[in-house]
């Protein structure tokens, strides 16, 4: 892509963030966009097919990124099961801390995700979610299972606090709290759910 065509780029997907802000996807208009980019609508189809490819810049590298980051992770606690991990497991646990910290390091994007979805395949992001962690999770707890013993949940019961956790991490982005109260909270968050998790499986 040209200079040229790049900084155009850049001003359609500055002033779309402005937009789906301001309207949310739905209500959001091309020709708004194309407007606010000083280029007519039809030289903004040049460069985005439809509104949702013009959205899903805007989100998802973000979105993909954190996918990553947790699988990462994942796949370093899973290294260090053996069969004395539940002893030194409750030690530490910052899980909420961690997501919600990347969140607030790419809050436009994640606003836009939590609030401002509707209509696109975004919308059903705690879904998805929740089912990335239900895949990774029946691995890793089976394997902690047979390293250590422990009893598991319900496969139904998991679900439900996965779900709630999903939910839990994303609420400070639909509430409007600052950086510093999110952390405050993912803080408090990771107190509860270690002391709840520990109950469980102790």
């Amino acid at each position: 892509m040209t200079k040229e065509g790049t900084l155009t780029k850049d001003r359609i997907t500055s002033a779309a963030r402005e937009e789906f802000m301001e309207y949310g996807f739905i209500d959001a208009s091309m020709r708004r966009i194309a407007a606010k980019s000083g280029i007519t609508v039809s030289a903004l189809y040049k460069h985005f097919k439809d509104k949702e490819e013009i959205f899903a810049s805007l989100v998802e590298p973000a979105f993909k990124e954190l996918e990553q980051a947790y699988l990462a992770s994942v796949s370093e606690e899973e290294s260090k099961i053996d069969p004395s991990y539940m002893d030194t497991r409750w030690e530490y646990g910052s899980d909420a801390t961690f997501v919600i910290r990347f969140i607030y390091s790419h809050l436009d994007a994640f606003k836009l995700i939590v609030c401002r979805s509707k209509g696109t395949r975004f919308e059903g992001y705690a879904d998805y979610l929740t089912e990335l962690e239900l895949r990774t999770s029946e691995q890793f707890l089976g394997k902690l299972s047979e390293a250590t013993g422990i009893s598991l949940l319900s496969a139904a019961e998991y679900r439900l606090f996965t779900v709630n956790t999903i939910n839990a991490v994303f609420l400070p982005v639909r509430y409007g709290m600052t950086e510093e109260e999110a952390l405050e909270y993912a803080a408090h968050l990771d107190t509860f759910c270690l002391a709840g998790w520990k109950a469980l499986f102790t």
